[in-house]
Parts: C-alpha cells; sequence; structure tokens
C-alpha cells in the first residue's frame, strides 16, 4: 500500500460554512484549512436611498446578483417596515441559479435569469423598449460596473444601491497564517471574486 502525504487545501470560507465543500474532499487524502479572508457588513442607507427601497413597487425591474445582496435588501427592507413581496411587483432577476434559489426559498418569484452568469448576458435580456425601464439593483461595493452602463446604454435609468460592503478580513486563523508562511499549502480555493 503506498503512503502519501495529505493535501493541504485552504478555502476561503469561516470554517462553519465548510460543509458545502468538504463532503467532497475525503479526509483522508485533504487536509482542509478554513479561514474568511474578507468580512461582509451591511451599509447604512442615506434617505435618498432608503426612499428608493419605499418606492420598490414602482421599478420596472429588481436585479440581484448575489446572495448578499439579497439578505442585505431584505433586511434593509424589514427595518424600514417594507414587505418584501414588494418585489414581486416588477420583473425580478437574478444573476443565477444560486441567487435565484435564494430569492426564491424567501418567497420571491424570478421571472429571468440569464443563461450565461454573467453582466452582459443579463442586460442583453432586458429589453430595450419605448419607455425606458425603471431598475433596482442593490448590489455590493465589489460588484464590477459593467451592468449599469449596458442598461442605461439602452436608454433605461439604473439606481445602483450599494447595500453591502466586502472588506479584507483583519487576520487568518493563527494555525492557517503559520501554514502559509511555512508555504504549508497545497492549493487554495477561493469563493468569491473579492477574496
Amino acid at each position: 500500500m503506498s503512503h502519501f502525504n495529505k493535501i493541504s487545501v485552504f478555502i476561503t470560507r469561516p470554517p462553519e460554512l465548510l460543509h458545502s465543500i468538504t463532503h467532497v474532499l475525503p479526509s483522508n487524502r485533504f487536509q482542509v484549512y478554513a479561514s474568511p479572508t474578507v468580512s461582509i457588513e451591511p451599509v447604512t442607507l442615506n434617505s435618498e436611498q432608503n426612499e428608493c427601497f419605499n418606492n420598490a413597487a414602482d421599478y420596472d425591474y429588481t436585479i440581484f446578483t448575489s446572495r448578499y445582496a439579497v439578505e442585505n435588501t431584505l433586511t434593509l427592507c424589514s427595518n424600514l417596515g417594507i414587505c418584501p413581496l414588494v418585489f414581486n411587483n416588477g420583473t425580478l432577476c437574478a444573476g443565477g441559479p444560486m441567487v435565484s434559489a435564494h430569492l426564491e426559498n424567501q418567497g420571491l418569484h424570478v421571472d429571468i435569469i440569464p443563461h450565461q452568469y454573467t453582466a452582459e448576458a443579463l442586460a442583453s435580456i432586458i429589453p430595450r423598449t419605448r419607455k425606458p425601464a425603471k431598475i433596482l439593483f442593490p448590489k455590493g461595493n465589489c460588484s464590477p460596473n459593467i451592468l449599469e452602463p449596458l442598461l442605461k446604454k439602452k436608454g433605461h435609468s439604473v439606481d445602483s444601491i450599494e447595500v453591502y460592503r466586502v472588506t479584507q478580513h483583519d487576520d487568518l486563523y493563527p494555525q492557517l497564517q503559520q501554514k502559509i508562511d511555512d508555504q504549508d499549502v497545497d492549493c487554495i480555493a477561493c469563493r468569491h471574486r473579492p477574496t
């Protein structure tokens, strides 16, 4: 029987969220280390931004491209006394199937999911109309500025509101930091673009 060293894998998630990944990495072959590299924090909105959410029923489209945008928007709505079902009044768009599932789990009906999970694909399926559409786009601070210009080029009005911030996590777990310093990590798996 051959003996080999376990492969060291560093996953940029908190240990309590590893269950979705570790089942595919058998413990007899892999040593998994987990540590968040970023923090996700809600943003305090100004009165004009709050007003956009108070008038959410007036939007033709609401676009969500991340689970964190969904979570922070729904928390914000709760704090403002807004029923989240208001997003069902217009066309609800999800950037992909995971975001769609998160919205559906909250009782919201997703109308549009692009076949490719890119800003370009999402913008391409929102049609140009005679009357410009009014679009609400809750997002994070690291969201690339791709979707908004594409929609504005079609003549639509887009209210992009930062509802969460991604910041660098203060420190790695000490055991993991030592492994990295010793160059004893074989693989780093990043879950999100900002990591």
